[in-house]
């Protein structure tokens, strides 16, 4: 029989199969049976093995290994063959390193992924983690945040401990179990305990969270996600309110209000992410400086306002002194100051405290005033764009005929940023939400598009496959896959049992999906769409990613869209662990949904000309809502895409405007169109946008402005509008519509701009706003305060201007003012260049209008303002009047309401006579053009050895090399600096200069780069693999450290106190019952060092030093119980700070 024989008696893959196997074998024996066909033959021995799999690695048989290979770590047959061909068995299987596997002919990632398959299974045989459990851990939801769709899952582990202060923004955090309570008491149990640690917070002046539903040891893992049942939420709520009335001084009432944040309820989902009735409570502190300022908050046992009651002066009893508590953070737990104790001198800790809270005071405002994070500079926008398009960035022409949607978990805050999954046309989705046809994802697109419900048993092979497609309708709807059962039908399965029940029917999907007649060779797009975290290895959606990945034969086709960088952050651990690639490059990470819907969306045509679009920076976008435009009713918004798919009719708009009418986005957006000459750019345009912006933009103050100053009827506010436009992917751009507007609102409605589509995070770019129409700089003054005041309303953080404010301000006549960064003038004189750009564009408008002679607004202006050309343009339009009399005696609005505003303040101002000054521009007002012809000759000429460098060169490369400020660079060339003395420079040689800190060492990093090259100890092509360290006095980072990669810093000394000291400790040798007290022997003995010293420092542990290893390399360690170290430090030495970042303050 041939192969079509046997491909229409068993089907296409079993067939092949088959035919394969026959064909290899030998003359001898041409019987079938079932070891001559691998897939049957391993069917009988999977449902034997199943059976006896043992918990205990050691016991399994080879036969055993192969199906563990196959059907829990999820590789190809032929590597468990390889396996088993060894007479690998569970002893050997333990002994067994990744080197051993690539020998056999494992490949890298299978490698990898078997050893760390391997590695887990050996912790459960060691009875360190349940069977069927392994250790998941999970963030805490996001601080201060209430529309998150973060969720915990039930029985997985919070990444943080319960703690005390670390650097104050830093929350501290306390668990409680909760599940023990009877139900009668946990009212009264949640308000005590709120309240114990709220005051323990404010007087520790360190942020915090409180967590019900977290479980501690002994009973449960320090962490451990248990959840509780709320019947009320709004109980919660109430109770609180009335316990701050009764446990706190009347008089701080009000702060404490301020400073305990909405109580918040965190849903839980089961193993098998289906939604629990359960929850986790969670209250956030935060005792900002501005409202604690000095105070000591005491609290107390009875309701104050029962005690107030007494007859003043009368000397409370000793059994209501006792009721006066005062509680601090200390470590993990809160520590009431007042109790009662046996001690001599039972108030001491109490009068430290006091003594030093002026202190701590200071260090929490200190705290508070330095900015959080660096702005984000991302280019995700545009990579999104090209990634989904395949270079095309246009969905009209993407290179991707077809598009696959794999989406996990979702919430339903998310659904309203989910509409572009719609605008994909998914040929499927593969849901991974048993839940999502009743609340979920599925239920969101099905009701706005047709799509047809299918389970994976319905791809498997079982006839031709023309006929299963047609069945399935798979081009004609999108194609609704349920991966993980449905709440109505198939049974969902959790993460440990989804391999066993559910990947084998999965994996048909898929290949189905990737056959070469079903979807087009290389012209679909699997768009991985982690609406929640991943966070376990087994997690289903890694399993679907190794399929996929396999099936296309690398990640080329895999788009992976995560809800934040923590979600992004443990998918790239797992799929470097596990497959050892890195899938960073494929990854969106950086952009909420709001951005990527609005983004996505922009790439069709049809939405660019039905929809608005505001800029987030980067390259992404937002869709601009109506109703959302419709609020901002004092604000004529710009975006991206203005005047797009709109009506406007040219001739008609281009003529009012040369007439002299006012200057609308449409003659902006006509310029840009092809065969039209470029809006004419005048002089000052340049120096505002290269030289006024960005200095605004580095003064850190919320709101700036500068004002350009004008002299009527010459140009100005047509400059104004013409900046805007240019910046309008830069900036939210808006125009002021009515400049008698109420303040306050306008400053709401500004703010509102400002935050609009970034959901509770920062905002990335600033408001541009054009004012038109202030006489005075008074009322510019005045809507700047009211726009900071609102700022702070809404606790916008900043570090650089959120809102500028251009403020067009005209002048009676022509009084010639310094041009700075805040205040910029332009006359009614044309400089040459100027008159050529006009000569140039007059050419066009004659070869388009025939009555080109009777533009008068733009013939004034070519004319340059001459009065003699005014005078005859008015003598054509003043027949009948008496030149010298009638005309002289009419006012200004006589002249608007007969010339049309801009001619009749022209010629008002002519006949009163007014004058300008030429204002030239030059490159020292743009030092980027001054260094373009420089850097075009030292590019060329750049040496590799630095000691030939001139000091042009050494300028070019501080510039496009390092890419520091120019003014940087400038401070070395006027020094005289060449490639010689570069190479002897110093970090304190560069901050005499005027260079700051982060310049200073970036200059001399690369420097030391370039002499190692120089030298040749380095390849020029080549570095070494150097990692930063964690960030200094940081906790919740997404940082990590890469095994055997090289930490950049050595260890030092004290430098400038700031910059932190390091210290290496391999910690590989120690023995395990003397971990702990070398532990905290060294971090004593390294504290006390640097608070004598008076420096920052870090100790690290898990760091290698010579000769052993290479100085600085990762090594890592195993840490069975983090909260032992944590407690062991308190006791070695209660007076050192908790966390091993010393401060020498």
């Amino acid at each position: 029989m041939n192969k079509d024989d046997l491909v229409q008696i068993c089907g296409p893959a079993d067939g092949i199969r088959l035919f394969n196997t026959i064909r290899g074998s030998s003359d001898e024996d041409l019987t079938f049976n079932a070891n001559t066909y691998p897939v049957m033959a391993i069917q009988d021995e999977i449902k034997n093995e199943e059976e006896n799999l043992s918990s205990d690695l050691s016991e399994w048989s080879k036969q055993q290994v192969k199906y563990w290979v196959c059907n829990v770590v999820g590789l190809d047959l032929k590597f468990a063959n390889l396996l088993y061909d060894q007479d690998i068995n569970g002893s050997s299987l333990a002994l067994l390193e990744k080197c051993d596997l690539i020998d056999l002919g494992v490949t890298l990632g299978p490698a990898k992924e078997l050893i760390h398959s391997r590695d887990a299974q050996l912790e459960r045989s060691k009875g360190l983690l349940p069977v069927s459990q392994t250790v998941s851990h999970c963030k805490p939801y996001p601080f201060c945040r209430y529309n998150d769709s973060h969720r915990y899952v039930e029985n997985t582990i919070l990444d943080v401990i319960e703690s005390g202060p670390s650097d104050f923004i830093e929350p501290c955090h306390e668990y409680k179990g909760f599940n023990n309570t009877p139900d009668e008491y946990k009212m009264t149990k949640f308000t005590e305990e709120v309240v114990r640690f709220a005051a323990a917070c404010m007087n520790s002046r360190t942020n915090g969270t409180i967590h019900f539903g977290i479980g501690d040891m002994p009973e449960f893992t320090h962490g451990q996600v248990l959840g509780i049942y709320v019947a009320d939420k709004e109980a919660y709520e109430n109770a609180l309110k009335h316990a701050i009335n009764g446990h706190f001084e009347h008089k701080h009432v009000g702060a404490v209000t301020l400073c305990i944040k909405p109580t918040r309820f965190v849903g839980v989902l089961n193993k098998d992410t289906t939604l629990s009735e359960k929850c986790v409570i969670e209250v956030d502190i935060v005792p900002q400086s501005i409202i604690c300022e000095t105070n000591m908050y005491h609290t107390y046992s009875l309701d104050t306002r029962k005690t107030k009651k007494k007859a003043k002066g009368k000397e409370p009893d000793q059994g209501e002194k006792q009721l006066k508590q005062f509680f601090v953070r200390d470590g993990g737990s809160s520590r009431n100051l007042l109790a009662p104790t046996t001690s001599a001198k039972p108030m001491v800790d109490y009068n430290i405290f006091e003594n030093k809270l002026t202190q701590l005071v200071q260090l929490r405002k200190q705290a508070e005033d330095k900015p959080l994070k660096s702005v984000r500079s991302s280019v995700q926008g545009s990579k999104l764009s090209q990634m989904i398009t395949g270079g095309s960035l246009s969905l009209d022409k993407s290179h991707f005929e077809r598009y696959v949607v794999v989406a996990n978990k979702s919430h339903s805050i998310q659904f309203e940023s989910l509409r572009f999954v719609i605008e994909l046309n998914p040929v499927a989705v593969l849901d991974f939400d048993p839940e999502s046809e009743r609340d979920g994802l599925q239920k969101y697109i099905g009701a706005r598009s047709a799509v047809n419900i299918h389970l994976p048993v319905e791809y498997k092979i079982t006839e031709a496959v023309e006929d299963i497609a047609s069945k399935l309708q798979l081009t004609r709807n999108t194609s609704w896959v349920f991966c993980n059962g449905r709440v109505d039908g198939e049974v969902p399965s959790d993460i440990d049992t989804w391999l066993m029940d559910k990947r084998a029917s999965v994996r048909d999907v898929i290949s189905f999906l990737c056959r070469k007649d079903m979807l087009p060779n290389k012209r679909y797009l699997v768009v991985f769409l982690l609406l929640s975290t991943v966070g376990e290895h087994s997690d289903p959606l890694l399993e679907t990613f190794s399929i996929f990945r396999k099936e296309l034969k690398g990640i080329e086709q895999i788009l992976c869209i995560c809800e934040n960088e923590n979600a992004f952050t443990c998918w790239k651990d797992l799929i470097k662990a596990r497959y050892g690639i890195d899938i960073s490059g494929r990854c969106i990470y950086q952009l909420s949904f709001a951005e990527i819907n609005g983004t996505i969306l922009s790439l069709r045509s049809v939405n660019r000309k039905a929809c608005r679009f505001l800029p987030c920076g980067g390259g992404s976008k937002v869709l601009l809502e109506k109703k959302v435009e419709c609020s901002l009713s004092a604000l004529d918004v710009l975006c991206v895409n203005q005047c797009e798919g709109g009506n406007g009719d040219m001739a008609t708009i281009e003529e009012n405007f040369y007439k002299g009418g006012k200057v609308s986005w449409w003659n902006l957006f006509f310029s840009e169109q092809p065969g039209c000459t470029p809006f004419i750019k005048r002089d000052k345009f340049d120096f505002i946008v290269n030289t006024v912006i960005p200095d605004l933009r580095s003064w850190r103050k919320v709101c700036a402005s500068f004002n350009l100053h004008h002299v009527t009827g010459c140009g100005g506010t047509t400059l104004a509008k013409h900046i805007l436009w240019n910046q309008k992917n830069n900036f939210r751009c808006a125009v002021l519509k009515d400049h008698h507007s109420d303040m306050a609102e306008t400053a709401v409605q500004v703010v509102k701009l400002l935050t609009f589509g970034y959901n509770e995070l920062p905002p990335q770019i600033p408001v541009l706003l054009m004012i038109d129409g202030f006489v005075d700089t008074d009322m510019v003054s005045d809507l700047q305060k009211c726009i900071e005041q609102q700022c702070v309303k809404v606790k916008i953080q900043f570090t650089f201007p959120k809102v500028i404010i251009l403020n067009c301000m005209r002048l009676e006549s022509e009084e010639r003012t310094e041009t700075t960064v805040e205040d910029v003038f332009i006359g009614n004189k044309l400089s040459d260049n100027e008159q050529r750009l006009f000569e140039q564009k007059l050419v066009q408008i004659e070869k388009t209008y025939k009555n080109a002679e009777t533009f008068y607004g733009f013939m004034i202006m070519k004319k340059n303002i001459l009065p003699e050309y005014i005078q005859s343009v008015a003598r054509n339009t003043l027949k009948g009047f008496n030149i010298r009399s009638d005309l002289l005696r009419m006012n200004k609005d006589d002249l608007v309401q007969i010339c049309g505003p801009a001619d009749g303040i022209r010629l008002f101002n002519t006949i009163r006579g007014s004058s300008d000054e030429d204002l030239t521009f030059n490159a020292n007002t743009c030092p980027v053009m001054a260094t373009q012809d420089e850097i075009k000759n030292e590019e060329e000429n750049l040496s590799s050895d630095l000691s030939e460098w001139s000091k042009q060169q050494v300028k070019y490369w501080v510039c496009n090399v390092v890419g520091l400020d120019l003014k940087f660079a400038n401070l070395l060339y006027d020094q005289d600096i060449n490639g010689s003395s570069l190479a002897l420079l110093e970090k304190c040689d560069l901050i005499d200069l005027g260079v700051t800190l982060g310049p200073a060492k970036e200059l001399i990093h690369s420097r030391d780069a370039q002499l190692e090259r120089s030298k040749g100890l380095l390849p020029v092509s080549q570095t070494v693999s150097h990692c930063k360290p964690y960030p200094f006095c940081r906790y919740n980072d997404s940082h990590r450290y890469v095994e055997n990669t090289v930490l950049d810093v050595i260890e030092s000394g004290p430098s400038d106190f700031i910059e932190p000291c390091h210290e290496y400790k391999g910690f590989n040798n120690t023995p395990d019952e003397y971990k702990m007290t070398k532990f905290t022997d060294e971090v004593v003995r390294f504290a006390a060092a640097c608070m004598n010293s008076r420096t920052n420092g870090t100790i690290h542990f898990g760091i290698g030093d010579m000769p052993e290893f290479t100085h600085g390399q990762v090594l890592g360690i195993y840490v069975a119980d983090k909260e032992a170290y944590e407690n062991a430090l308190k006791h070695a030495k209660k007076m050192v700070i908790l966390n091993i970042n010393m401060s020498g303050q």
